[in-house]
């Protein structure tokens, strides 16, 4: 089975206009970093993502912009822990997703447990990937729900940034997994 499944949002191209409105009231500058969001804003800001959400039972839990500046990458890591396990993220691109990807590895080493990321997630492992090939790659042009429970990194081929938006849910969507 592949670690990601497309999802059909209607008028994706409005929500994603207003994601990215809403990502540069956040920020000016770009730069390979994330965003905690607020969910009451973005719901405030764009009534159709919160619909989508409604109409399909999902519950937001926790949303980020994540950019990743050009010839760039993100390392290969888990999301979640014991005390807030993650196993699914719905990602929506924004722009500059075309000739950048998200991959997922197998037997890869854990080199590090970083503490506090955005005192929301503990203990993201970090692992090596060196001499190892990917065993499954998207380039995330649509919206995706998408796997993160395994080593996944992103990697951004491109003279230009990436953006996506992601989105956690409480419980998990697994009704829209399978």
């Amino acid at each position: 089975m592949l670690p990601y499944k497309p999802i059909h949002i209607e008028s994706y191209d409005e929500i994603r206009t207003q994601l990215i409105e809403l990502l540069f009231s956040y920020t000016k500058e770009l730069k390979t970093t994330f965003i905690l969001t607020d969910k009451n804003k973005v719901f405030s800001h764009i009534p159709k993502l919160k619909k989508f959400l409604t109409d399909n039972n999902l519950e937001l839990d926790i949303c980020r912009f994540f950019i990743t500046s050009p010839q760039d990458s993100i390392g290969i890591h888990t999301d979640g822990n014991d005390e807030n396990p993650k196993y699914l993220a719905l990602n929506l691109p924004l722009f500059g997703c075309t000739n950048s990807y998200m991959r997922w590895w197998s037997d890869v080493k854990l080199i590090e447990v970083r503490e506090n990321i955005d005192g929301y997630v503990k203990n993201i492992k970090v692992f090596d990937g060196t001499g190892k090939i990917p065993d499954h790659s998207l380039a995330l042009t649509t919206p995706h729900l998408v796997q993160i429970d395994i080593p996944h990194d992103v990697v951004n081929f491109q003279d230009y940034y990436r953006a996506i938006f992601s989105m956690r849910f409480k419980p998990e969507p697994l009704h829209l997994w399978s």
